[in-house]
């Protein structure tokens, strides 16, 4: 310190005086400052400060805290960083509750022999760039010097925010993921936390880096998912029902007309299609290893056309007809040369549940495990004589094609896997359109990502009006209650024609006995439970709709519950409903005397 080396000393030294109460010139570096900064000395020898990196000067705060936000304060408010690196630290805050900070950029550092204060020595001499030099420039004692620094990777940091729309990032490389591929998305609901799966198409993949990417699929999620609970499967293919088969047909005689051969595993698989039926069956037949072609009928095929057709008799066998050289070609003439290759097993069994399918009967090499993580839909169960009667006419009515309102809704009510349909015409924001509300066999619902579905919009497009809209709707499902006493016959068994009287009324109002938006009447009600055997009288005393009364006792003017039809609400078609008798118990089911 000066003030206590003694005077003669102090009056000797080179630029002193008697009025000094410093080192003369005791500033940071004897070189001064520059037109952007200034020079520094170190207090020795420091090697791993190198011109081009940075250096940090430090000193006690003498006054306001100041924090900078070197990409978003005014330019001429931003410490050195900014004129640097720009672009580079964005959001990094420059300041300290108890120091002075700043960043310089080192234009240049080399080794000075400095002699002063009454010593000599090497020394690091650095060149800085950057604002607030003449705050630190005489501040020799406070200031420290920050240099070598180090580059630091930024450390991953969890990111708890939804996954939502149609992107989602994957910690995978995109090596493999390629646009057009089928995916599909598992996770939990965020606003509920329910477990959901999605299938999506993969549209696009940008690589984030070696390790990293990001998709675009098609649809976009529809609900946001808790983000470490999704999973995206990218090894999906589509599985559909059957147990693959093959067999010998016998051998071709060309002398013979319309040469048939039986199907000998049978139930044969019919699977969903976009034909007039919905359904298209999976069978492949070969002659002399050359496929011929299946028709719904010979009629209209010529003489030379490889073609076939499935029919079946009233046992429910399965043959394969071949031509007779007019309608369709005849078979050529050899030893077991008929072939066929087809699917076996059909039916609503078909229609598994999720994850219930983890085993292969045979596995491809570097297969690890196969599951379903969607449950199989679609399937039904062929139709039974009665349901056969009903939409057989439906079919001869339409011929293939969809013209009138009436022809819409034959179309779909003959459609394979539909139950129930009803058509009718909307005005949407996309113009007049035809809804269709449809439901599957036993009230199933048919959602859009069923093969049903998409078949049936593709045939009604093919086969309708292609100036028409078309728009499909899956119905909704309603239930109502009632309250029955009734009198019975002396010579009746009562808890027997309380339990008919059940039996009728759940027939009468089951999903195959009802349409949609088909009312229910008081009169009817009173009218079934009156034709039972046994019953005398019949008093009604609950009819509403849901699972909860709107009063004690049937009001006065309650005599019909309303189905409500298609209609339009904010621009949105909603579908028509389907009331049904509630599967609980009656309200009131006894007797009275």
């Amino acid at each position: 310190m000066w003030l206590t080396l003694s005077a003669d000393f102090r009056l000797s030294y080179p630029g002193a005086d008697a009025n000094s109460t410093d080192w003369p010139d005791f500033t940071l570096s004897p070189a001064g400052a520059t037109s952007d900064g200034g020079y520094v000395d170190l207090d020795s020898v420091v090697a791993d400060a190198r011109a081009g990196s940075y250096a940090v000067l430090t000193k006690p705060d003498e006054g306001p805290i100041v924090v900078f936000d070197t990409m978003r304060s005014p330019p001429q408010e931003r410490p050195a960083l900014a004129a640097f690196a720009p672009g580079v630290f964005d959001d990094v805050h420059i300041g300290h509750p108890d120091l002075d900070v700043d960043l310089y950029r080192i234009g240049a550092a080399f080794e000075v022999s400095r002699a002063q204060f009454a010593l000599s020595g090497k020394v690091t001499r650095l060149r800085l760039g950057g604002p607030h030099y003449d705050g630190y420039r005489n501040a020799v004692r406070a200031t420290t010097v920050h240099v070598a620094g180090e580059a630091l990777t930024l450390a991953p940091y969890p990111v708890d925010a939804p996954v939502t729309g149609d992107r989602i990032p994957l910690d995978v490389a995109a090596d493999g993921l390629l646009p057009g591929r089928r995916l599909i998305v598992r996770g939990r609901r965020a606003r509920d936390q329910w477990a959901v799966t999605v299938r999506a198409t993969l549209v696009a993949v940008h690589a984030v880096d070696a390790t990293r990417c990001e998709i675009e699929i098609a649809p976009p999620l529809a609900d946001a998912l808790v983000r470490d609970s999704v999973v995206v499967h990218a090894n999906v293919a589509l599985a559909s029902h059957g147990e693959s088969v093959s067999q010998i047909l016998g051998a071709g005689q060309a002398s013979v007309a319309f040469q048939r051969f039986e199907l000998k595993q049978l139930p044969l698989t019919y699977r969903a299609s976009a034909n007039e039926t919905g359904a298209a069956s999976a069978l492949t037949v070969r002659v002399a290893d050359v496929a011929w072609t299946e028709r719904p009928t010979l009629y209209g095929v010529t003489g030379a056309e490889h073609a076939y057709t499935l029919t079946t008799d009233e046992q429910g066998r399965a043959f394969v007809v071949f031509g007779d050289g007019v309608r369709g070609a005849r078979l050529p003439t050899g030893v077991n040369n008929v072939r066929a290759a087809y699917r076996k097993g059909l039916g609503a069994q078909g229609n598994v549940g999720s994850d219930k399918l983890t085993q292969l009967v045979t596995r491809p090499l570097g297969l690890k495990s196969v599951s379903n993580p969607l449950a199989a839909e679609g399937g039904t169960d062929p139709e039974p004589a009665d349901a056969a009667r009903g939409s057989m006419p439906h079919t001869t009515r339409t011929l293939g094609r969809a013209v009138s309102l009436l022809d819409y809704e034959d179309f779909a009510r003959a459609f394979s896997g539909i139950a129930k349909a009803r058509a009718q015409v909307l005005q949407l924001h996309a113009g007049t359109t035809i809804a269709i509300t449809i439901a599957g066999a036993d009230g199933a619902v048919i959602t859009p990502a069923s093969p049903v579905w998409q078949n049936l919009l593709a045939a009604l497009r093919a086969s309708g009006d292609p100036h028409v809209a078309v728009h499909l709707l899956s119905y909704q499902a309603s239930t109502f209650r009632v309250g029955v006493k009734a009198k019975c016959d002396p010579a009746y068994e009562a808890d027997l024609v309380l339990a008919a009287v059940e039996d009728a009324l759940r027939t009468r109002y089951a999903f195959a006995a009802r349409e949609l938006g088909q009312p229910v009447q008081q009169s009817d009600v009173i009218a079934t439970a009156q034709n039972v055997a046994g019953v005398v009288a019949i008093e009604l005393t609950r009819l509403y709709g849901g699972t909860e009364p709107v009063a004690q006792t049937l009001p006065s003017n309650q005599v019909r519950l309303l189905a409500s039809r298609m209609r339009v609400n904010a621009g949105v078609a909603l579908p028509a409903e389907m009331l049904t008798l509630d599967a609980a118990r009656f309200d009131t089911l006894e007797t009275m005397p």
